[in-house]
């Protein structure tokens, strides 16, 4: 049985990370199955957390706008505060949570053919600035 979990665990906030991690580590324990995060990038922050001067869309089309110049004087200025953060989330989830494999930039390529159980988690799934 597969169980997916569709939340929000991208960005560099503790609880939207943390709420992923304990969720799936409940689910888990709760099921005795194991349980994947679903690796859903939206548009909004596939750029947030890169560290080039250079946007890249969903396409893999490379581009300077003024978002990835005022990213990068950011980095520069308080390396601690964006790069070394970015980074320790990253480590974070590798470490800690189980993600699909499949990176995703579409909800329309979302596939859940092979997936027994789907949770929602995070209020913010709802929230239409950020899915």
């Amino acid at each position: 049985m597969k169980i997916a979990i569709a939340t929000v665990f991208r960005n560099a906030n503790y609880g939207a990370v943390l709420q992923a991690y304990a969720l799936s580590t409940v689910i888990e324990k709760l099921s005795n199955k194991n349980c994947y995060l679903i690796d859903y990038r939206r548009k909004q922050i596939i750029n947030m957390f890169r560290f080039s001067i250079f946007d890249v869309d969903a396409k893999g089309n490379r581009k300077i706008t003024k978002e990835s110049i005022i990213r990068t004087i950011k980095q520069c200025i308080n390396p601690m505060g964006t790069v070394v953060r970015f980074e320790n989330f990253e480590k974070f989830r590798k470490k800690y949570m189980n993600i699909s494999e499949k990176v995703y930039f579409s909800n329309k390529d979302i596939d859940l053919n092979e997936t027994d159980i789907l949770f929602l988690g995070s209020d913010q799934i709802w929230n239409p600035d950020i899915t």
